[in-house]
């Protein structure tokens, strides 16, 4: 609500003592033009029948609430100091009271008009629409809330047609009404303007209309949204009833929406203001979107938004090697391997000599999907099958082997070290890390990212390795030191949840931190499996300081993942020095770099969200950095960016239980 993510039409009362104080105004922090006045919502009446609303129009996880009162400098401070909530999931249902062990749960409210008051809501509970009912109050009912959660869908967010993140130049459309009928008015909940209409409508004329949005970028579609529209303040406006959608990606054809091959026709709206999501049972990926009214009123507004996710190009990290052709699928990729080659990723040469195709007691040599034979005295042959001459075999020979230094020769830039992994780090051993984890897909198996265990139940990683992904796929391992093989020794565990620090930035990366919380917790420790200590907000590490970072990632910027836990040595870098090596991008407080100026040794894809841990006392290792981002792998003069921990440690401790989403 404090961001405005929520418009003001979404926050309704039953009560407002004057506009000023309207609903609207019951934003957290909420402040005036004038210092004057006061803000915040306050109702007519001062009675148990009041009720302040809010609709999140998606489906959210509540995990909870925070309250304010309201000031001024003229008028005596007021708040709440108790009250009950309600919610439901669509508007026909009947409200339900928010109940522990059974019975209605009164929160505590406010002792004063500007501390902020948060209760945490335990348990949880699903909603639409959050009612919040003023049971006891000082002078008067008068609130500001911010509601705190998550979607339920963790691929169901806006795209950015409302808040203006997809530009007008991205709308485009077969006709309009007239000119305060533009495409780009076609955003939810957007209103009149001078000269301008709340939503795009075709022309009278037009008998295929349709709306285009391009997203710039391959989405997945998982829901669409729909609004009415009108021109005067005063006028009934209009809206669609049905429509259908079509879609399309780069080098693609247009495709209708459907279900087995038939084109499905979407409800709309049948008012100008009231909010239609169709979620669609099966989302598509798109970059370019339209939406074709098939049933509409005189006047066809439609104002518009997107729901879901990116769709990450699993592909862009050329995951396959040997040439072979790499399939981009929603969560995942598979690669079509060249003959002579097998394996996930086509990493492993079939032996082509496992079939003993020398004869005659002939030596076989295995080449890149080839093979050649050194035959015994007296034959010749590809495979050995007849006589010889001597003077061929020694030719024969001497081809074999320049055959082989051709192959085993180096690249021919001289002088330069082939990185190694973590770039330029070596394998650890079992039980050296026990704070290692390791996030993955329960499908695939495979770690995408690392963490680090703080106690029996939490682990810490990248914010990015979280976002967008739905909790109840993924897994956390512990103990893990091999990846191809059971030792006996690690644990897996299902995610019960995760959560992003509120501040968190995808464009940014900044406060690129979250935790995940996995189940069952931890009975007991080992020597394989044991939390890292946390630093506290007063703890830092100097440049210069020798600290490790460990993980499962590529051992090349492109190249294979490791099977083993690596590790390297990496000294802190000061945050000016990093800055000057990233003059286009903002290194903020809340990150810390490390790595070597000549490059050489770093952490890399797979890596990131692992930790980056420093001894102190020479006994107590320390969570020092997060891994986030940096350009390409050991790259001279790209430092590699981490969350800095101990600036980021008070939310660590705080906040376990809550994350805004407005």
């Amino acid at each position: 609500m404090q961001s405005r993510l929520i418009p003001d039409s979404a926050i309704t009362a039953s009560s407002e003592r004057i506009n000023y104080l309207r609903a609207s105004r019951a934003r957290l922090h909420m402040r005036s033009f004038y210092p004057w006045l006061p803000a915040g919502w306050s109702a007519a009446v001062s009675d148990h029948k009041q009720w302040l609303e809010i609709n999140l129009e998606l489906k959210t996880i509540v995990t909870g609430i925070g309250t304010q009162g309201l000031s001024s400098r003229w008028s005596p401070d007021q708040w709440v100091t108790s009250y009950q909530v309600s919610h439901r999931d669509k508007a026909d249902e009947k409200w339900v009271h928010y109940q522990q062990q059974g019975h209605i749960k009164t929160l505590v409210g406010n002792k004063d008009a500007e501390s902020v008051v948060i209760n945490q809501v335990e348990p949880s509970f699903e909603a639409v629409c959050v009612r919040l009912h003023p049971q006891s109050w000082h002078r008067w009912i008068s609130m500001r809330v911010e509601l705190f959660g998550c979607p339920v869908s963790s691929c169901f967010m806006t795209l950015g047609l409302r808040d203006m993140r997809i530009p007008d130049m991205a709308f485009s459309s077969s006709s309009i009404l007239t000119q305060a009928n533009a495409p780009s008015r076609a955003r939810l909940h957007l209103q009149i303007g001078k000269f301008q209409a709340a939503g795009w409508a075709p022309a009278r004329g037009d008998n295929t209309p349709w709306l285009q949005v391009d997203l710039g970028n391959r989405m997945i579609i998982a829901g669409i949204g729909t609004q009415g529209g009108h021109y005067f303040w005063w006028s009934t406006g209009g809206w669609i009833q049905k429509f259908k959608v079509s879609f399309k990606s780069d080098g693609e054809e247009w495709q209708i929406y459907g279900q087995n091959t038939s084109e499905e026709e979407l409800v709309g709206n049948s008012n100008i203001n009231l909010v239609v999501i169709n979620k669609l049972s099966q989302p598509f990926v798109a970059r370019l979107v339209r939406i074709h009214p098939i049933v509409q009123t005189t006047y066809g507004y439609l104002r518009l938004e997107l729901y879901g996710c990116p769709d990450n190009n699993n592909c862009d990290s050329s995951p396959c090697w040997n040439n072979a052709t790499c399939k981009n699928h929603l969560s995942s990729f598979s690669c079509m391997c060249l003959p002579g080659f097998t394996g996930e990723t086509c990493e492993t040469d079939i032996d082509d000599c496992s079939s003993s195709p020398c004869q005659n007691g002939g030596s076989c040599v295995d080449h890149v999907n080839n093979f050649s034979c050194v035959c015994s005295q007296g034959f010749t042959g590809l495979k050995c099958e007849s006589g010889y001459n001597e003077s061929f075999l020694l030719t024969f020979l001497s081809f074999t082997m320049a055959f082989r230094v051709i192959i085993l020769k180096p690249s021919c830039t001289c002088g330069r070290r082939t990185t190694r992994r973590i770039v330029g780090g070596k394998r650890a051993l079992p039980g050296e890390w026990p704070w290692q984890a390791g996030l993955m897909v329960k499908n695939t198996k495979q770690i995408y990212c690392g963490g680090a265990l703080i106690n029996q139940e939490w682990i810490v990683t990248g914010a990015h390795c979280v976002t967008y992904r739905n909790a109840s796929t993924l897994m956390v391992v512990l103990g893990e030191y091999d990846v191809t093989r059971k030792e006996g020794i690690e644990l897996f565990r299902e995610v019960d949840g995760y959560q992003l620090h509120p501040d968190y930035h995808l464009l940014t990366a900044d406060f690129d931190i979250a935790l995940v919380r996995f189940k069952p917790a931890l009975s007991q420790f080992s020597r394989f499996i044991s939390p890292v200590c946390l630093p506290t907000a007063n703890e830092s590490f100097p440049a210069g300081t020798n600290c490790t970072v460990t993980g499962f990632g590529r051992l090349t910027e492109a190249g294979r993942q490791a099977t083993t836990l690596q590790q390297a040595v990496l000294p802190i870098v000061s945050r000016d020095t990093c800055q000057a090596a990233y003059p286009e991008y903002n290194i903020t407080p809340r990150m810390t770099c490390a790595g070597y100026v000549a490059g050489g040794i770093d952490a890399c894809q797979g890596d990131s969200g692992g930790p980056l841990v420093c001894r102190k006392d020479k006994i107590h290792w320390y969570l020092a950095g997060v891994v986030s981002w940096g350009l390409g792998c050991a790259k001279p003069e790209s430092y590699g960016i981490y969350a800095n921990v101990p600036v980021l440690a008070s939310w660590i401790n705080v906040n376990y239980c809550l994350m805004t989403f407005s």
